[in-house]
């Protein structure tokens, strides 16, 4: 009987190392020469991926699998592959899929984070996507459909989330056709691997491709740890999406992305991923509408209304609040980004034209350092449309707090102001912003875009 690498190690003393390998060299010729007593108890607790359950599912790499791929490319429904194939990353954490995912077709879709990743690149990575969902969290929790969909909008992409029982399998079907064959837009699923016969339940993956012959798509799966890329039936994964999420109780389903016609930020993006941006949410929310119906009450004008909310402000919790995008020469190397610069440009100089910003900037000091400040102010307080102000809309004080809140004559402001406030809405959706969706869609419902 030949000792096992549990009855070797049960004996020996804690500093002494084996060389186990050995006893495996005919078999194991890769294997390293000495293993340790805490390495060899560290691999019987540990896992080198998994064996994937075939059937139902294809591994991608099999000689079948790559049949399957053939058939899928010769009737044209490989298009969306070669997007995502270039962007295909491993999932950095266990709880992870649903970042993974994002962040891997949010590249695919060319969309630019707008911020930089590491050295002068912009580019978006796992740790980038913390808009909606802290990544401590994510990291013990992961993350339910909605609350991706809200990462993906909130970082450029345009969304349609479909739950389970809003689709028909033939939906399901026309939708996996349309992305694998336009190459512009693509598809992330969440679903059960236990209707796979896979380990573990509630995954996100994008899909890769589409074999009409054979009804087969192919699951590009993030865990590559764990499993490799394969096909499934399209109606296993249509099945695996009714399993209930037993965070939510609810089924499952997937996200339909695109990227937007026009730029969806320029310089501003709400975020929560410091401590401390809750109490700027309630000074909008609740304490800015509060006051300033009080000093319409008291008889203040428009304009001292604005400048008593302005040194009321919470900057310190505005500014983890509202994350400003900052270009500069270096990140803009051999005049790549000029015409995004140029946008930028555009923008602070309609930006501070605004009466709202010259108000705001004079009760702040003025001065040349206080305008990111007063410029995040703004955009606060801009979450709030001018008809919904309590006191002051219809009231004496409405036409000149319309002139204040006027952003006719702006049209990169306007559209950065729409997409403040659709990330608000998303923020909303998720239940990360307090108050309920019941409270605050009067004043936000303005701009947003629908059917997104």
């Amino acid at each position: 009987m030949r000792a096992s690498r549990s009855t070797l190690t049960r004996w020996l003393p804690e500093p002494l190392s084996i060389s186990i390998c050995r006893l495996h060299r005919a078999s194991r010729p890769h294997c390293p020469a000495v293993y340790s007593r805490a390495a060899l108890q560290d691999m019987q607790t540990s896992f080198y991926k998994r064996k994937l359950p075939v059937p139902p599912a294809t591994e991608f790499s099999s000689s079948e699998g790559r049949t399957v791929f053939q058939e899928a490319l010769d009737e044209g429904n490989t298009t969306g592959f070669f997007k995502l194939i270039e962007q295909f990353r491993t999932q950095d954490e266990p709880a992870f899929c649903g970042l993974s995912s994002v962040a891997m077709v949010l590249n695919a879709l060319s969309i630019d984070p707008l911020r930089k990743w590491k050295g002068p690149w912009r580019w978006f990575d796992e740790t980038m996507l913390d808009c909606c969902k802290s990544l401590e969290e994510v990291k013990t929790e992961g993350i339910i459909l909605e609350q991706a969909a809200c990462l993906a909008r909130c970082n450029g992409a345009k969304v349609k989330l479909r739950k389970f029982g809003s689709f028909s399998l033939e939906d399901f079907r026309r939708d996996v056709v349309e992305v694998c064959t336009a190459g512009d837009e693509h598809i992330i699923v969440s679903y059960s691997r236990k209707t796979m016969k896979q380990t573990g339940d509630g995954h996100f993956s994008p899909v890769g491709a589409y074999n009409s012959k054979r009804d087969l798509v192919l699951i590009l799966d993030t865990a590559r740890f764990k499993y490799p890329p394969h096909w499934v039936q399209l109606s296993l994964l249509y099945e695996s999406m009714s399993r209930l999420d037993p965070e939510t109780n609810e089924a499952r389903g997937y996200m339909h992305l695109s990227a937007p016609p026009n730029r969806r930020s320029v310089m501003f993006t709400l975020g929560i991923r410091e401590p401390g941006w809750r109490e700027a949410e309630l000074f909008i929310r609740n304490t800015a509408p509060t006051q300033a119906q009080m000093f319409a009450a008291s008889g203040k004008s428009g304009m001292e209304i604005l400048v008593a909310l302005a040194g009321m402000a919470p900057l310190d919790s505005i500014d983890k609040f509202i994350s400003i995008h900052g270009m500069n020469e270096r990140d803009c190397g051999n005049g790549e980004c000029g015409q995004l610069q140029s946008v930028i440009d555009a923008f602070s100089k309609e930006f501070e034209s605004l009466p709202i910003f010259q108000v705001v900037l004079g009760a702040l000091g003025g001065s040349e350092s206080d305008e990111h400040r007063a410029k995040r102010v703004c955009a606060l307080l801009l979450l709030r449309g001018e008809s919904f102000w309590p006191g002051i809309s219809g009231g004496a004080l409405s036409g000149e707090w319309k002139e204040l809140w006027n952003l006719s004559k702006t049209e990169i402001v306007a559209t950065e102001v729409q997409n403040l406030r659709f990330q608000f809405d998303q923020l909303v959706k998720v239940g990360e912003l307090g108050g309920g969706a019941t409270d605050l869609q009067p004043w936000y419902v303005d701009g947003v875009e629908n059917g997104n």
